[in-house]
């Protein structure tokens, strides 16, 4: 049985840099899923589940695109 992804923030350990991802269906693409930190390379990244205010900006972003 197919299973939408919950929402999730991949956040470094490192820098702080954060990406909140609210997928659309049960298929996530590789970019959702960073195993290196774009700013400053670490690869301390780790994935936990979004909270509601980073849903809600991610969403409003989403919106104004």
């Amino acid at each position: 049985m197919v299973r939408p992804v919950c929402p999730f923030t991949t956040r470094c350990k490192d820098c702080g840099w954060h990406h909140t991802v609210i997928p659309n269906s049960d298929v996530l693409r590789y970019e959702d899923c960073a195993a290196v930190c774009p700013r400053c390379r670490s690869e301390v990244v780790r994935m936990e589940q979004a909270t509601v205010w980073e849903v809600a900006v991610a969403k409003l972003m989403r919106l104004l695109g």
